[in-house]
């Protein structure tokens, strides 16, 4: 917090960052002090409900880039491949596409990271149409909108239509 606060314009000597923040929040000092933070509840709805993708970039100076990924559930690694680049979308797709194949996944298969949705989305739906949002918006963090209607209510629209 003392760098946030000098990166700010602010000139304070950090033992004054402390005191401030032991007045604020002196549970979380304590916590931060014991080394005792609790972790967020991670929840999942079983294998292959989510899969958790991410790259290294830190041999790329070396001509090595590896990709990996992981079942959220079952921690399962579902792929970790070795490539001179993990930035072409064609190199990620295909490393799920042979996954998928050898694996015989007839699922959809939400692919997430700590960031955002990634644009794997577009590789599961057939020439990039958007048919997994449509389908399945809950999967791509949209709310679904589809709902019962019952009879009475199509009556009604159709009288308000014709007249």
């Amino acid at each position: 917090m003392h760098t946030k606060c000098f990166e700010r314009g602010f000139d304070i000597d950090k033992e004054s960052v402390q005191l401030v923040i032991k007045c604020l929040d002196p549970h979380g000092m304590k916590c931060r002090d014991a080394r005792k933070l609790t972790r967020r509840t991670y929840m999942n709805n079983g294998p292959n409900y989510i899969w958790h993708m991410d790259g290294y970039d830190k041999l790329k100076y070396y001509g090595i880039c590896i990709n990996g990924c992981i079942d959220g559930f079952s921690c399962n690694i579902m792929w970790l491949e070795a490539y001179t680049t993990n930035k072409g979308p064609r190199v990620i797709a295909g490393y799920y596409i042979d996954t998928v194949r050898d694996d015989e996944l007839k699922i959809v298969v939400r692919t997430w990271n700590s960031h955002k949705l990634r644009s794997m989305k577009n590789v599961m739906s057939l020439c990039g149409r958007p048919e997994l949002l449509y389908n399945f918006p809950e999967l791509c963090g949209a709310d679904n909108y589809q709902g019962d209607v019952e009879e009475a209510e199509i009556d009604v629209s159709e009288h308000a239509i014709m007249y």
